[in-house]
């Protein structure tokens, strides 16, 4: 479930030709993104964490 929509997700060549020749990296990139917009930060510092969770409440 997504929390928030991002707009234009970018990427830099070398990983647009990795996940165009990889379907495990492009497995890997798509679940980190489903992960952050379901609300899992990974490895942050209690801070940034919480200014994410006060930026999705501002959007509310």
């Amino acid at each position: 479930m997504s929390l928030f929509e991002t707009g234009p997700i970018m990427m830099t060549e070398g990983i647009r030709e990795l996940i165009c020749l990889d379907q495990t990296a492009a497995d890997t990139v798509r679940n980190c993104l489903e992960k952050h917009m379901s609300g899992n930060w990974g490895d942050l510092c209690d801070e940034d964490k919480q200014m994410n969770d006060d930026a999705l409440e501002t959007e509310r």
